[in-house]
C-alpha cells in the first residue's frame, strides 16, 4: 500500500508543479502585440485591421490567434472581413421593339428604331450576332423633328475568334434626348482595313515571309438576330467586403522554350488574396495562362484564365486580371503558354485581397494584448455571446491599431490552471491511468498477504 501512496502523491505533486504552457499560454505563441488604445478610451468594442505580420506568422483560419487579459486569460474575440458600402454598375437591358431593317447595296444594313413610351434614355447598344470572325464598321444618327444628327461616326465592332478570345459588338451613345435612331452598318473603310490587317499580323505572332499577304477576316453579310439597349446606373453594395492591394515580392520571370511557357514567379507574406492582375509592356496578346501555389515540391493549380490585350488606334481592350479563391499562401506561380507565339513581358503583378480585422469586448482599464503564430495550436474555446450580441445590433466599433510586433522568449511560464488540466484530456487520461496502476498494485499486495497468512484447520 505503501507503493499505492506513493504513486496518488507524485500525481498530486505533479499537477501542483508549474510546467509547460498549454495551447492558451504565451510560450506557444511566437508573437505578441499591444493594442494602441489611450488611457482615457471608454470604449467596450474594438476593431482592429490585420496586417501583413499577422497573416505572415498565423495559420489558414487563424487557430493561432488570442487574445489576453493582463492575469493571461482569454478575451473572447471574432475575426471576420472588413466590411463596408461599395459602388458598383449595374446594367439594364432591354430589346429594341419593331426594328426596321433595310438591306445596302455594299452588303451593309440600315436599321430605324423607335424607343418605346417607357424606355429609358440608352447609354448603348449592342448587336446580337451568331457570326464569328467578322468586322464592320457602325454609324449611328440621332431622328428628331425630321432632321437627322449624327451620334456616333465610324464605330468598330468585331470578331477576332480566330486570332484571340476578343469580341465586341457593343456601342456606346453619348447622352441625349433621342427617341429615334438610325444605323448604319457598313463594311470597312480602307483605313480601317489597314490597321486590322496590322492586328491580326501581330495577334498571329509569326513570322512574315514574301511579299503576299492574306486577310483572314470573311466578307459575308452581316446577320443580326436583335439589337438590344442598355443603360447603367451606380447601385451602392451594403456589407459588401472590402479589398486593398497586397505587395508582392521577388518576382522572377524565366522562359521554357522546350514546352513554350512564360514561368513567373512571386513571393508573398500570405495575406488573402483574391485577384491577379499583370503588368505588361506588351500588346496585342492573347494567352492561356495559370495561376499555382507551391505545395511541397509540385505546383498546384488554383485558377485559370485567358489573359489579352490589344491597342488599335483609338480601340483598346485589355483582360489581364484573375480572379483566384480567397488564398493565403507564400510561393506563387503564374505560367503563360505562348504557343509558337513570341513571349510576352511581364513587369509587374499586382495583387488584391480580402482585408480582415479582429473584434473583441475589452471593459474599460483592462489591459488587453494579443499573441500569435503557433504550429500547434487548436481553435480557443471561447464564449462569444456578448461579442455576436453588440455587433448584430450595430454597434460601431471603436477602430485601434497593432502596436510593434514582439517576440516572446520560449522561458515564459506561469501556473498552470488545475480546471484547465483535469479539463485537459492528456492529464486526465493520465491521471485514471495511474490510479489503475495503483490500484492494481493495491490489490495485488493484498492478495499477497491474503496468501502469506495462516490457514486455520478445516478451512
Amino acid at each position: 500500500m505503501k507503493s499505492a501512496r506513493w504513486l496518488c502523491l507524485c500525481l498530486l505533486a505533479g499537477l501542483s508543479i508549474p510546467g509547460s504552457l498549454n495551447a492558451e499560454d504565451t510560450e506557444y505563441f511566437k508573437y505578441s502585440r499591444l493594442f494602441e488604445i489611450k488611457e482615457t478610451d471608454q470604449g467596450e468594442l474594438y476593431s482592429v485591421p490585420l496586417d501583413s505580420d499577422v497573416y505572415a506568422a498565423t495559420r489558414n483560419g487563424f487557430p493561432d490567434v488570442r487574445i489576453l487579459d493582463g492575469e493571461q486569460r482569454l478575451v473572447p474575440f471574432q475575426i471576420r472581413p472588413i466590411a463596408g458600402t461599395r459602388a458598383r454598375l449595374v446594367r439594364k437591358t432591354w430589346t429594341a421593339a419593331n426594328p426596321a431593317p433595310k438591306p445596302l447595296d455594299n452588303n451593309g444594313m440600315e436599321i430605324r428604331i423607335t424607343l418605346g413610351k417607357d424606355d429609358p434614355a440608352p447609354g448603348g447598344l449592342r448587336f446580337i450576332t451568331p457570326l464569328t470572325n467578322f468586322e464592320q464598321q457602325v454609324q449611328v444618327f440621332a431622328i428628331k423633328d425630321g432632321a437627322e444628327h449624327p451620334l456616333v461616326d465610324d464605330a468598330l465592332i468585331f470578331d477576332y475568334s480566330q486570332f484571340m478570345d476578343v469580341r465586341r459588338t457593343e456601342v456606346a451613345l453619348p447622352e441625349s434626348d433621342t427617341r429615334e435612331f438610325r444605323i448604319m452598318v457598313n463594311m470597312l473603310t480602307p483605313e480601317q482595313e489597314s490597321e486590322l490587317l496590322e492586328l491580326s499580323r501581330s495577334l498571329k505572332g509569326g513570322t512574315e515571309e514574301g511579299r503576299t499577304e492574306k486577310t483572314t477576316i470573311l466578307r459575308r453579310p452581316f446577320r443580326i438576330d436583335r439589337i438590344e439597349f442598355w443603360t447603367e446606373h451606380s447601385e451602392e453594395i451594403p456589407d459588401a467586403n472590402i479589398v486593398q492591394p497586397w505587395a508582392v515580392s521577388d518576382l522572377k520571370v524565366t522562359q521554357d522554350a522546350k514546352i513554350k511557357e512564360t514561368h513567373v514567379e512571386f513571393k508573398s507574406r500570405r495575406e488573402p488574396l483574391m485577384s491577379l492582375k499583370i503588368v505588361s509592356s506588351g500588346r496585342n496578346f492573347s494567352r492561356r495562362a495559370e495561376v499555382q501555389i507551391q505545395a511541397g515540391l509540385k505546383w498546384e493549380t488554383i485558377a485559370e484564365a485567358t489573359i489579352s490585350k490589344f491597342q488599335l488606334g483609338d480601340i483598346r481592350e485589355e483582360h489581364v486580371t484573375i480572379d483566384v479563391p480567397e488564398t493565403r499562401h507564400d510561393r506563387f506561380r503564374l505560367v503563360i503558354s505562348n504557343g509558337d507565339s513570341p513571349e510576352i513581358p511581364v513587369d509587374a503583378i499586382e495583387a488584391v485581397g480580402t482585408q480582415y480585422q479582429l473584434l473583441f469586448l475589452r471593459q474599460p482599464g483592462q489591459s488587453v494584448h494579443m499573441v500569435y503564430g503557433s504550429k500547434s495550436a487548436g481553435v480557443p474555446q471561447q464564449d462569444t455571446a456578448a461579442l455576436s450580441y453588440a455587433l448584430a445590433q450595430k454597434v460601431n466599433p471603436t477602430l485601434t491599431t497593432l502596436g510593434v510586433q514582439s517576440e516572446n522568449s520560449p522561458a515564459i511560464t506561469r501556473s498552470i490552471d488545475m480546471k484547465s488540466l483535469l479539463n485537459n484530456p492528456v492529464v486526465l487520461g493520465a491521471g485514471v491511468l495511474v490510479l489503475v496502476l495503483a490500484l492494481g498494485w493495491g490489490l495485488y499486495n493484498a492478495s499477497r498477504r491474503i496468501d502469506q497468512m495462516p490457514r486455520v484447520d478445516g478451512d
